[in-house]
């Protein structure tokens, strides 16, 4: 059975990625759809807003764990929405959430040729910094020898075959 890694470090503009996705499929093969959380990223506010200097720090603490909430919701939602879409249309779909410690592990997954094809889902949002996405997508790749293709928010950016 051929596999195929959908890696989403974005939930931004997921449709065209999605129907991607399913295109490369046959019934045979295998979509394993893995959310990665970047829980830096909803902590990192709490700094913002407290630069601005309007919120006190509860109210901080308290924004954070909103949005970290909701964050991971949001991820949990898509998984779901994938998986009910597969199923749907008679595809095999395999979903997980990890965090980004968990990389390293499924770069070696990838690098054992578990997978034929990889795509991500990444962002290129002007707003998010270096410093909060530090897992860069070239760090990723390197040394893989898989077919993928890269979209930022949705949109197709990088293919290699």
């Amino acid at each position: 059975m051929e596999k195929i890694m959908l890696l989403l470090f974005s939930f931004a503009s997921l449709d065209k990625v999605i129907e991607d996705s399913f295109k490369l499929l046959t019934k045979e093969n295998q979509l394993q759809v893995i959310a990665v959380l970047e829980e830096e990223l909803p902590a990192s506010l709490p700094k913002l807003i407290s630069q601005i200097g309007f919120l006190g720090e509860k109210v901080t603490e308290d924004v954070k764990e909103i949005i970290l909430k909701e964050y991971k919701k949001r991820g949990v939602e898509t998984l779901k929405s994938i998986s009910a879409k597969g199923m749907e249309e008679g595809y095999q779909v395999k979903v997980e959430q990890i965090a980004k410690t968990a990389l390293p592990n499924l770069k070696q997954d990838l690098q054992q040729g578990e997978f034929s094809q990889l795509i991500i889902n990444y962002t290129r949002d002007q707003f998010i910094s270096k410093d909060v996405l530090a897992y860069e997508i070239d760090d990723f790749l390197e040394g893989l020898d898989i077919s993928y293709r890269i979209y930022y928010d949705g949109k197709l950016a990088t293919e290699k075959q």
